[in-house]
């Protein structure tokens, strides 16, 4: 896939692609989901850091964190820029103006062999292959699976260091089912996120 190395015009064509709506289906099956990721590969949830394979330019790991419940449980891990099929657009607020739409990077996939329950939600590090775009705040979302929306700005404003993105983990706890697909994603909002509503006239 060719990667535009222009940020100006990558965020161009994310925004027209993420002003066309929010709708969400319920995945096929968990199969379909986790097929669409290439090079999984397994390690054990135990408060362990994983670096995540080179995908579109983006590397970075991942900070596992330590279970509650479900020792000895083990997560495939795999990245992609392509939206995830089954899983709702990740849209951006009708009342952000049109220069602070939610612009989606790179998506993760978690998908653990037992049921679990974290102690937290994954922490990220994240090298983007560009220079951050001045002014721009970056976040993470997560797939809500009971209805496959995203939750927005579940970690983050990130840290900025160089190219360099670090997002705290959210706390827990996390339950995660058997075999189901945890989607995360990095996303960028190009400018502040400000509410376009006019603030009330003053009364005399």
């Amino acid at each position: 896939m060719k990667i535009l190395r222009a940020p100006e015009a990558a965020l161009t064509i994310a925004l027209l692609s993420a002003c066309g709506g929010g709708g969400g289906t319920v995945p096929a099956s968990t199969t379909t989901l986790a097929n669409q990721t290439s090079g999984l590969s397994a390690y054990p949830i135990s408060n362990n850091r994983v670096v995540l394979s080179p995908t579109g330019g983006y590397t970075g790991a991942v900070t596992l964190p330590n279970v509650s419940s479900g020792a000895g449980a083990m997560v495939t891990i795999g990245t992609q820029t392509t939206p995830p099929a089954g899983v709702a657009i990740l849209a951006s607020s009708a009342r952000q103006p049109a220069s602070a739409q939610n612009v989606p990077l790179l998506y993760v996939l978690f998908t653990p062999d037992r049921d679990t329950v974290l102690a937290a939600h994954p922490g990220f590090e994240i090298t983007l292959p560009q220079a951050p775009l001045p002014g721009a705040s970056y976040y993470i979302a997560a797939v809500d699976t009971s209805t496959w929306q995203w939750k927005l700005k579940l970690e983050g404003p990130a840290k900025i260091s160089g190219s360099t993105l670090t997002f705290t983990a959210a706390p827990g706890p996390v339950p995660w089912g058997s075999n189901v697909p945890y989607w995360y994603a990095v996303y960028v909002v190009p400018t502040t996120d400000i509410d376009p509503t006019p603030a009330p006239a003053p009364t005399r």
